[in-house]
This record gives C-alpha cells, structure tokens and sequence, in this order.
C-alpha cells in the first residue's frame, strides 16, 4: 500500500473510535463505552437533604449557588431529642435532590451516652453533676483571663457533687469555700451561690449549710448550722447585683467566721462546735428561699445569673490568702494558686467545662450505683413514609415494626441501615421513663440530670462510604453550649 493511502487509513480510523467514545453509551463490535461525571462535582443528579426539626430546619443545601454533592459534615443547630426523657420530637426528612432514593443509603445513629459531668481539678474523683437548664462555655470573670462559667436559670439549673463527705472529717472545725459569681444589675429575686447539705440532688435535707447566698436586696450572706440549734448568719454592707463579677468566701475558723466579697471582709461573727454530718455541696441551689427561710427570708431557691471557679479548703484561710485567690489574673495561676501557694484546695470545681465530657462508665454515684443512669430511658425512634426503624432488630421493610429499647443498649456508635426518602419521610424520637425508674431516691437523683448522645443521620451513594466520593453527615449541636456538637436532654 503506498504511504500516502497509509497515513489516510489511520486518520480515518482515528476518526471513528473519536466518535465512537463520544458516544455515551454506545456499542460496536461488543465494545462498550460510556461518559460519566468526575468524582464528588455536581451534575444533573443532587444529594440534598432538609431535616426540619423543633421550628429549626438543617438543610446540605443551605442557600443558592452552594450546593455540591462531596463529602459534608453538617453541624445542625438544637437538639433532635425532646426536651426531657418523657415526650417524642419528630423530625422531617425532605430529599430535595435528584437522585433516587434506590441509590442511596440512608443510616442513623447514637454515638454514646452518658451523663454530663464538671471536673475537679483538685480531686478528680469527685465530679460535679451539672442538672436542669445549665449552659456551659459562658463568658468568666474578666479579671481572670481564660476562664469561663455556666449559666443558670433561676428555675431548674444547678449542680451538686457526687462524693459525699462528713463535716467532721472532711471541714473539721475550719474550712473555706469560695465562688465567683455575677447576675443581672438590678437583679433582685436573690438565691444561693454555694452549699453544703445532706442530698446529693436538690432533695429535702435534715441538715444545709456552708451558704453562700444573695439576698432580695443584692446583699451577699452566709449561714452556719451550730450544735445546740445555734445558727450563725452575716450579711455584707455592700450589694452586688450591678452585673459585674465578683468573687464571695466564706471562712470558717476555729473561734469566728469571716465572709469575704472581692477579698474585703464584710462580715465577722463567733460560732463553734459546728453541727457533724455527712453531705454534698451544691452550686446554684440550696435548701433555702422559698422551702426554707432558714438563712434569708424570700430569697429565690435557685440562682439566675452566672458562676465560676468554686473552691473549697480544709483549712481557714487568712485575708492574705484570699487577696492572694482574689488577684490571680490567669487560670493557671487561679490553680497554682489554690493547690500551691495560698493553700491545699480539696475541690476545685472550674466550670468551665463544654458540657459534652460524661461520667466515665462504672463510676460510683450516689444512690445509683454503678447503674449506667442511660438504661433509665427508653427510645423508641420509627420512621414513616416509607416505613422502617432504628432499634433491633433494624429492618428496612414496610412490614418493621418500631420497637423500643434501653438508651444505654441502643447507644453504641453503631450505624443502622433505614429506608431512604423518596421525597419526605418523618423520623420521630420518643423518650420515656424505664420501667426500672422507681424508688423516690433514685428518682430524687436522677432527676434533671443532662444526658449527652450525640445523634447523626449519614447518606452516600453505593455500597459503601464515600464509594463514589458523595455522602453528607447531619450532626446536631450541643443545646447546652451552641456551637460544641451533640445532643443533650434532661432525665
């Protein structure tokens, strides 16, 4: 064949298989060859998904000219549980894309759960149980750099401590015991900073003292139970509801007590042979107001304001100390300063805490035990349209029937397969109390406890994680500290 008609062949030839991979699909002579999208870039076919929620919408489309269809974390606002562990939330799945639900697959999940828990940086042992409507990562005092507080809301919130101790052995005959504290200017409703009482929750006590508490007038005052019946009280001169930080002690020695406000003494009155019991401290909350006007008479029962850095010592502090705590500007140096320098602190409760570290498992509570408090809450969480459900046994059949199962059993960081929405499906959370949730102790304990468990719903494409690079993840955020992620309710 000459060179020339050569050449042509191959031009020609070349011509044809361009056109034949143009083709998409196309077949000639059993060849097969088809166009498809790059991995993880839109094209005709969107994975879009709406979840509505407790009057909140979360969607992987959040607004015009955003969407894409690659890997995304979305992090959801609120929380998809009810408010308590009595009560159901339903959520509204809405596919806005174009892909089938056949080609996706839907999973829903509860990484863990557990109860919130504070630390203490003096005695890690003994944790303070944050209950009711706390919320956490709240600005601190601003002479104190790095700090920060939680936040209370005059009705339910406070916190009490895990690990009982006797007034005898643990104060003996001296002691002191200091927070940080600030409300609203004007502020004049009054409650309890910190106390010592016999409940480990806000239950009824026989004996409660150690307060630290502000009056209806913005004045600070402490009370101290005696043997005998004998009570000591003092209120400061100054008031501090003026929406500033300040910094209360109450010191305790062997012949007087003395209550210090921004490290100056205020108030100075003889008291002895303090009454010997075991019990609990409490933030935000005493046994006092409007159950008991032992101390102060109309006094709120629980603080609406904001808190930090509670500290308590065995010993009776000099003013030298106290002016030494009140002057630390970092929180290194509040620590330093409380475990080196000025005394040995017994606790140290920061609050600063992000309210999503939980009580290890296995660890000793008062009253419960070793229980895991999850297994006092039941989930049922059922799907609709099309039918199917999340606890075992998982099925993704029209015929599933919702069951219900212990929290405790269904957090376990799995992800279960369920139907995927063609269009909107409503998946509906319901939490109630365990059949095991009796007994007025453990009730009086559990109650308004906080509950982390993180939820998250995942879809992708294929048969398995990012297998063609395209899945989303919905995550909700901590409703206790906004922006930290996982779900909180109360139990």
């Amino acid at each position: 064949m000459p060179q020339r008609w050569a050449r042509a062949a191959i031009a020609a030839l070349s011509i044809t298989a361009l056109a034949v991979i143009s083709m998409a699909p196309s077949t000639l002579a059993g060849f097969t060859s088809q166009i498809r999208n790059t991995t993880g870039t839109a094209a005709t076919t969107t994975m879009l998904y709406t979840h509505t929620y407790n009057a909140t919408s979360c969607s992987s489309n959040p607004g015009a000219g955003s969407i894409t269809n690659s890997i995304q974390n979305i992090a959801c606002p609120s929380s998809v549980y009810p408010t308590s562990s009595v009560g159901s939330l339903a959520d509204t799945i809405t596919a806005n894309g174009a892909i089938s639900a056949a080609r996706v697959t839907q999973q829903a999940a509860i990484a863990s759960c557990g109860v919130v828990r504070m630390d203490n940086s003096a005695t890690s042992s003994d944790l303070m149980l944050p209950r009711g409507n706390v919320t956490f990562q709240q600005g601190g005092p601003t002479s104190l750099s790095g700090s920060s507080s939680i936040g209370l809301d005059g009705t339910n919130a406070y916190a009490s401590n895990i690990t009982a101790a006797s007034t005898a052995a643990l104060l003996g005959g001296s002691s002191s015991n200091g927070i940080w504290f600030k409300v609203a200017n004007g502020y004049s409703a009054g409650g309890v900073l910190m106390g010592y009482g016999t409940s480990p929750s806000n239950g009824s006590q026989t004996n409660y003292d150690h307060i630290l508490y502000m009056n209806t007038a913005g004045k600070i005052g402490f009370g101290l139970t005696g043997t005998l019946g004998l009570t000591a009280t003092g209120t400061s001169a100054a008031a501090y509801n003026d929406g500033n930080w300040h910094f209360a002690m109450l010191v305790v020695g062997a012949l007087n007590t003395t209550l210090y406000v921004d490290s100056t003494s205020t108030s100075v009155l003889s008291l002895s042979a303090l009454t010997g019991y075991t019990g609990y401290w409490h933030i935000g909350w005493d046994q006092n107001g409007t159950t008991s006007n032992k101390w102060a008479a109309g006094i709120a029962q629980y603080l609406q304001g904001s808190l930090s850095n509670a500290v308590v010592f065995n010993t009776a502090l000099s003013s030298a100390n106290v002016a030494s705590l009140f002057a630390q500007t970092t929180q290194a140096g509040w620590n330093s300063a409380v475990s080196g320098g000025v005394a040995t602190a017994i606790s140290s409760w920061r609050l600063n805490d992000t309210g999503t570290t939980v009580v290890a498992t296995g660890t000793s509570l008062p009253t419960i035990t070793t229980t895991n408090p999850c297994s006092y809450v039941d989930i049922t969480w059922g799907f609709t349209t099309p039918t199917s459900c999340v606890v075992a046994p998982a099925s993704t059949t029209a015929a599933c029937t919702v069951s219900t199962t212990k929290l405790s059993t269904f957090a376990t960081g799995s992800f279960v397969t369920v139907a995927t929405p063609t269009t909107s499906q409503t998946a509906t959370i319901t939490l109630a109390k365990d059949a095991t949730y009796t007994g007025a102790t453990t009730i009086e304990y559990l109650t308004n406890l906080i509950v982390y468990a993180p939820v998250s719903y995942r879809y992708y494409l294929g048969a398995g994680v990012n297998s063609t690079g395209w899945n989303q993840t919905f995550s909700w955020t901590n409703a206790k500290t906004p922006g930290i992620a996982g779900s909180t309710f109360l139990l």
